[in-house]
């Protein structure tokens, strides 16, 4: 929780994210890109994680907005995205027993981990999207995983919106 994360060591794990993301842009500032790609995390989103890690993914989805409107005033190249992954199949953080452990909690609210082919697909289908921000978490439960993402909520909130509007 964040309460009780140090200051330093919030500094200290955002900084590598954000740090790197300013210095991609600022070293791609004046190339003619076709794109700007960024590979943020569903973390952004509020879902449950580190708090460092969910703002310095939730900084580049900004910065991503930010940047086309840069491009839009000439100061930028290439249409800017980022793609908030959810959990891959592989991953260097975790050793093989705890990336089963982790399979296990995703199914138990609906989802499944992230396999390449699939990362691939939508990486090329994120590019015709007119998305600049897009999340992939491969769903196994749908219901499961609305009631554990607290999409319900929204909808709920979302519908007494809509009834309020209609009078």
């Amino acid at each position: 929780p964040i309460v009780k994360k140090p200051f330093k060591e919030f500094l200290r794990i955002m900084a590598a994210k954000v740090q790197g993301t300013l210095n991609i842009d600022e070293v791609t500032s004046n190339e003619k890109l076709d794109f700007f790609m960024l590979y943020s995390s569903i973390a952004a989103f509020g879902i449950q994680g580190s708090p460092d890690y969910a703002y310095s993914t939730a900084f580049q989805n900004a910065l991503v907005r930010n940047r086309n409107q840069q491009v839009e005033r000439g100061e930028r190249f290439g249409r800017s995205l980022s793609i908030c992954w959810g959990q891959w199949e592989v991953d260097g953080v975790f050793d093989s027993q705890a990336m089963v452990e982790r399979q296990k909690r995703f199914n138990q609210v609906g989802m499944d981990l992230i396999d390449i082919p699939s990362a691939l697909e939508v990486m090329n289908l994120s590019l015709s999207d007119d998305q600049t921000v897009s999340a992939f978490i491969p769903v196994s439960n749908k219901s499961k995983a609305i009631s554990s993402m607290g999409l319900e909520r929204e909808q709920i909130v979302e519908a007494k919106i809509t009834a309020f509007e209609q009078g």
